[in-house]
């Protein structure tokens, strides 16, 4: 009981230490936990965006296609293909399986109809002499595929009648009766041999002489739809893929149309597959075209890769070791106390002065094999040792500096001295351990980022006698943590913001232009005939051209502007305090003439152009979504005014159906 008595300052550090290491432990692991929930949240929110943009993307060309029919007596086959292929589906809308015309032909005028299907000749020279309405039998009335792009691969669903399925009955009534866009239910394509599920977008058309103000009028009006059919899987690895890592699972629900009941209705799964779910969680609605889908992405609890999801592992251990080093230097003491008063009771005064001094050897060979910096100081600050780790830290002989003091050690920042003599003075008058952090100097000049942990110990008559204190450099794990800070927020090819980022700019920027009563602008550029670069030369030269497309956007704008890569081969070009649009068209000028500019790359000689489009705020949006959308669609006019050319938005390009609507 009595030596029990006499070592609990030992005990005593050994607790404080183990205490102040559970609490470093407990709140680093929350913070670590918060922080990956932070990420889940942005990037679930990242990807909803992304899959909502191409839904929308999707909506538009069915728009477009609306307008083309309205704007023409009697469509031709040849007419819809070169229309549809001016888009590049393959390229832009990769998991679209086809764009279809969808005719609805009465069963009077069924004859008529396949006589005219077999005589066109505008596409296939050969016409289509075997055509019929399939599956065969007599009907009220037919909805038949008669336009499809591309029709190589698809040829299963040339002339089918969708009518025949009774299940998609009534879902196209539905889209006859309300006049908008609208999502299917999930289905398997007829064209499609490997049966993947599904999903079509059905814009109605309808006589454009004709009033449909009502459900009645727009059934008297009603020619059939056009139809982009589009694969499910495709569409969320594409799309979905580009924001999540591989760490991420995600399933897909089709809710049906809210409010309205269907046959057999109940969530179905598009998507992912049913299994127990652990870990972050969120759960979003997205109204997909009048259809609600229910979007469930799971990912791990804290980061599966990087310094960030060990942090709270490497904080427990290193806190036990250091804890246990102290209360085994404090033990030690003791013990070397103790040893020297048996001693000093011994008759042979050399045995004991032997014994201490092997004692104290073996404690100084433990202080000097730890990696870690170790110091002592007495109770006024002073140093009375240091171990071969500070030595090479601070890059000074210990011989030079024992019985100095903090201010000696930072004679050029006695500022930083005055913070660790008040944390000194701080755990003198309060006897234990103490952690904190602190940015130093290392014996190179180089500013590193350390974590102090100290401990007091006492005399023999249980005063304070000094503190120990070790310090731990951790300036590689907060480099690592602003890295991926950075990663989250750049394009990882050309170091641009990326669109996350990109937004938040515009944001604050619409923002600063509303209250200094200033215009702003968008210039959403796209490089023409980029995937046949990319597809002939290889992506290695593609991500070198992307580089030196960065470059010269850089070179053409202020520094106070942000240029910026959002996916592909699309860049977007923020010009702030922009006195009058024509200063937005310069700009652009200026950009078409350096990026048409010849390059060459690995011996090949290339040259690419642009398409820009141009948003100007407050006229073309006052927000961030309707500017970009706006600038976009811009952007898609320059395209159709021959390439390489620089469109400012209108109202107007939204398509004849908008005008006239």
């Amino acid at each position: 009981m009595r030596r029990v008595t006499q070592i609990w300052p030992a005990f005593l550090v050994l607790g404080l230490g183990l205490a102040v290491t559970f609490f470093a432990w407990r709140v680093i692991g929350h913070q670590v936990g918060r922080e990956a929930e932070v990420k889940f949240d942005h990037q679930v929110a990242q990807a909803v965006e992304s899959l909502h943009r191409q839904v929308q993307d999707n909506v538009s060309l069915l728009i477009g296609l609306r307008g083309l029919f309205n704007a023409s007596e009697m469509l031709e086959r040849h007419e819809f293909r070169r229309y549809v292929s001016e888009f590049d589906i393959g390229g832009r809308y990769p998991a679209v399986r086809l764009v279809s015309f969808v005719r609805h032909v009465p069963a009077a005028q069924k004859a008529d109809f396949e006589r005219s299907v077999r005589r066109d000749r505008s596409v296939d020279p050969r016409g289509y002499p075997d055509f019929a309405i399939r599956p065969a039998g007599e009907r009220e009335q037919y909805m038949v595929v008669t336009f499809m792009e591309p029709m190589a691969g698809n040829e299963g669903a040339f002339g089918f009648d969708l009518l025949s399925d009774t299940q998609r009955v009534p879902a196209i009534e539905y889209t006859r009766d309300r006049g908008v866009a609208t999502a299917s239910e999930p289905i398997r394509l007829a064209a499609d041999p490997r049966g993947q599920v599904s999903f079509a977008l059905r814009m109605p058309l309808y006589r454009p002489d004709m009033p449909i103000g009502s459900v009645a009028e727009r059934r008297a009006a009603f020619v059939g739809v056009v139809v982009s059919a589009i694969q499910v899987d495709d569409l969320i690895n594409t799309y979905l893929g580009r924001q999540l890592g591989a760490e991420y699972d995600v399933a897909v629900h089709d809710l049906g149309i809210p409010g309205m009941a269907a046959p057999g209705a109940g969530t179905v799964l598009m998507y992912g597959k049913e299994s127990k779910r652990s870990g972050l969680q969120r759960d979003v609605t997205l109204e997909v075209a009048g259809r609600s889908w229910r979007l469930e992405f799971t990912a791990p609890a804290t980061p599966l890769y990087g310094i960030g999801g060990e942090l709270p592992q490497v904080v427990l251990l290193g806190g036990v070791i250091t804890s246990v080093l102290m209360f085994w230097l404090t033990l030690a003491q003791w013990r070397a106390r103790q040893r020297t008063l048996q001693l000093a009771q011994q008759a042979t005064a050399v045995r004991a002065a032997e014994g201490l001094r092997e004692q104290l050897e073996f404690i100084q060979q433990l202080i000097e094999a730890v990696p870690q910096p170790i110091f002592f100081k007495d109770v006024r600050g002073h140093y009375l040792g240091v171990n071969r780790a500070w030595e090479r830290f601070f890059g000074i002989a210990r011989a030079t500096f024992i019985g100095k003091s903090v201010f000696e050690l930072y004679p050029d920042n006695p500022d930083l001295a005055r913070t660790h003599h008040a944390r000194d003075a701080e755990l003198f008058s309060h006897p234990g351990s103490q952690s904190y952090e602190a940015a130093i100097r290392d014996a190179q000049g180089e500013l590193r980022q350390t974590i102090y942990n100290k401990a007091t110990f006492n005399r023999a008559d249980g005063s304070v006698a000094g503190l120990i204190g070790t310090i731990t450099d951790i300036t590689e794990q907060r480099r690592v943590e602003e890295q991926v800070r950075h990663m989250a927020h750049h394009d990882a090819l050309t170091q641009l913001p990326n669109r996350s980022l990109l937004q938040d700019r515009v944001g604050q920027a619409i923002a600063r232009a509303k209250r200094k009563r200033e215009q702003l602008a968008l210039l959403f550029i796209d490089l023409d005939r980029f995937k046949s670069i990319n597809d002939s030369l290889g992506h290695s030269v593609g991500d070198r051209l992307l580089q030196a497309v960065a470059a010269r956007l850089l070179g053409c704008t202020r520094a106070a502007d942000t240029v910026a890569r959002i996916g592909g081969d699309e860049f977007v070009v923020l010009l702030g305090d922009v006195d009058r649009p024509e200063t937005a068209r310069h700009v652009a000028h200026k950009l078409l003439e350096a990026l048409s500019a010849p390059l060459e790359l690995d011996g090949h000689g290339l040259q690419v152009t642009p398409s820009i489009g141009i948003g100007v705020y407050p006229g073309d949006g006052e927000d961030v979504e309707t500017l970009l959308r706006n600038a976009d669609t811009a952007m898609y006019h320059a395209k159709r005014e021959g390439r390489n050319n620089a469109q400012f938005y209108t109202p107007a390009l939204n398509g004849a159906a908008q005008r006239r609507r």
